[in-house]
């Protein structure tokens, strides 16, 4: 058997490829002139009518040939025929073409190029490698193919690039046009609101000043306050509540006259009874005149008594008409009057005439100097009358009633004791009041002013006792 290496070297590969075979046959010394034809053909020639297998020595070599084989050439592609394992027996796969696989599937099958191909099957591997090159033509034309299309290809995506790139400048130019636009309003607005923050700051900076000036201005009205607090108009009307409270006292102290002058009265009056009674009994026995023995109060309680009610008459007078204080109000500058003078001076529109800076604006009821001028007209017609019925004292002056005879004096003095007495229950149901309800402090201010006037008005006032001037006589401003 010739092993692989002498087949190796059986290949042609110049002139002289056989040399230096000592021995061979007459085909293979032609050979070592000639080509590899010639070598092949003398070959044939030397194993023509022979046993078609022989054996060649080289040194300590031996070469056995058969007949019916050819080697490839060089540039052919049949060479390649078995000589590397197919890919898909490596990978350890099954080949699908089986026996019309070029490729080797096993190590045996497995050949050199040099190595002898059978004659037999020369036509078929020339087929299929025939296919094989129509095979790979086809792959070529199909690369062709694909790089035509890929030329259009490449030439449409170009222009289509072309194309978007300009619709991008166009879109970028719009988008530079709207932010410039946006950046200009954006600059108008933030000049809008700095205008505003500026004109926000000087708003309230004029605010605060106005604050701080009406601030001042509040002060200084309270201060000015303070001071007319301090006028004589407010001087005027706190004397007035503290002659209010005199008068008040006076008034505890009248009562407690008249209870006394009401007891006194009464034993006037059972005296004149007595009297009488005696009267009768003289009349009757004629050892005596007609004559009736009264007491009257004595000289020093008269006199007592007129003292204060001249006093009070005086006190209770209007300083501007010189009447009786009837229905008295009060004005702003603390002076008293008498309201009907008050509403002749409102309608001939005049102003204070204690004080012309500010026109009368509002009065205020004494409803306590009512009631103590009602209970001093009382006090005299009480008292001229009974001046006119008794003109004697406690010390035994005797009074002559002849002029009298036609008048009864007993009714007379029961009608006077009881008035009296209703008069003295009004004046204990007043005691019984709460000093609270006796003296209720108002408050008033003066808008033109600014004077703030509190008096302490004293409602002395019953629902039994009659007053004959009410507060609505008084005129409405």
């Amino acid at each position: 058997m010739i092993n692989q290496r002498t087949r190796a070297n059986l290949e042609y590969r110049g002139r002289g490829a056989y040399r230096g075979l000592r021995g061979a046959p007459r085909g293979y010394r032609g050979a070592s002139r000639g080509n590899t034809r010639g070598g092949q053909r003398g070959f044939r020639d030397s194993c023509r009518g022979e046993d078609p297998s022989f054996t060649m020595s080289h040194g300590s070599h031996t070469y056995e040939v058969q007949q019916d084989t050819f080697i490839p050439s060089k540039d052919s592609e049949i060479r390649m025929y078995k000589v590397s394992l197919c890919k898909w027996i490596t990978e350890g796969k099954e080949c699908h073409k089986s026996d019309k696989c070029t490729y080797a599937h096993t190590e045996e099958e497995q050949r050199k190029p040099h190595d002898p191909i059978l004659l037999s099957r020369k036509e078929e591997i020339e087929e299929l490698y025939a296919n094989k090159e129509i095979k790979e033509n086809n792959r070529e034309k199909g690369k062709k193919k694909i790089d035509k299309s890929e030329d259009t290809l490449r030439t449409f995506l170009y222009d289509r690039h072309r194309d978007l790139e300009g619709k991008y400048n166009a879109v970028c130019a719009q988008l530079r046009n709207i932010d410039n636009a946006w950046e200009r309003k954006l600059e108008e607005a933030e000049d809008d609101f700095r205008n505003k923050e500026n004109e926000l700051k000087r708003v309230s900076f004029n605010k605060e000043q106005t604050i701080r000036s009406l601030k001042i201005h509040i002060k200084s009205l309270e201060t000015r306050n303070s001071q007319l607090e301090s006028d004589s108009a407010y001087r005027r009307l706190q004397n007035l509540t503290a002659k209010h409270k005199e008068l008040i006292n006076k008034l505890y102290y009248l009562e407690a006259k008249l209870d006394r002058y009401q007891s006194h009265c009464e034993n006037l009056c059972q005296t004149t009874r007595d009297s009488q009674r005696r009267y009768d009994i003289l009349k009757s026995s004629n050892s005596i005149k007609s004559d009736k023995f009264l007491y009257a109060p004595s000289k020093n309680y008269k006199e007592l008594l007129c003292d204060f009610i001249a006093k009070v008459d005086s006190a209770f007078e209007c300083p501007l008409s010189c009447d009786k204080l009837r229905d008295p109000v009060i004005l702003p500058s603390g002076h008293t009057i008498n309201s009907d003078f008050y509403e002749k001076l409102i309608k001939s529109k005049a102003r204070d005439p204690y004080n012309k800076s500010y026109r009368l604006t509002h009065a205020i009821v004494n409803r306590l100097a009512i009631q103590i001028q009602e209970i001093m007209d009382y006090v005299k017609i009480k008292k001229t009358n009974l001046e006119e019925q008794n003109r004697c004292s406690n010390i035994g002056l005797q009074v002559d009633l002849n002029a009298n005879q036609e008048e009864n004096p007993e009714n007379n003095t029961e009608a006077d004791f009881e008035e009296n007495k209703s008069l003295m229950k009004n004046f204990k149901e007043l005691e019984k009041i709460d000093e609270k309800e006796l003296i209720q402090e108002q408050s008033d201010f003066d808008e033109k002013t600014g004077i703030k006037i509190s008096t302490n008005i004293p409602r002395f006032i019953s629902k039994k006792f009659p007053i004959e001037y009410s507060s609505s006589k008084i005129p409405k401003l």
